[in-house]
């Protein structure tokens, strides 16, 4: 468990900062990641709790299906395996996900403001 932390801390420690966003911008992505990810540990991968090692491809597919099918389907992870070069590449695919989606939320409610 410690080390899984460790190695996504080292992640977002080196990860590249989200492109023309401050840091506060960043901060609410990987806040909305980050509950993402509890949400899908407590429900659809709660059967990993005991080694969540091994539920690690489960969680990060029920995160973002798209982003997994992008970095992890065509060879996912081993139980316990941790790949630097991947993790950041599903951070920014993850970060790039929640813009657009926030981008899409912003855009609906001013719409229904005007109407």
């Amino acid at each position: 468990m410690r080390l899984r932390l460790t190695a996504w801390l080292l992640v977002m420690a080196f990860s590249n900062p989200v492109e023309g966003r401050g840091h506060y911008h960043q901060q609410v992505l990987d806040r909305e990641w980050k509950t993402r990810k509890a949400a899908c540990e407590q429900d659809q991968c709660r059967r990993f709790r005991q080694v969540p090692e091994e539920g690690e491809n489960c969680v990060n597919e029920c995160v973002s299906q798209v982003c997994y099918k992008e970095v992890y389907a065509e060879s996912p992870l081993e139980d316990g395996e941790f790949d630097n070069q991947r993790a950041k590449a599903y951070a920014n695919c993850i970060r790039r996900e929640m813009r657009e989606e926030l981008k899409q939320r912003q855009q609906r409610e001013k719409r229904d403001q005007e109407i």
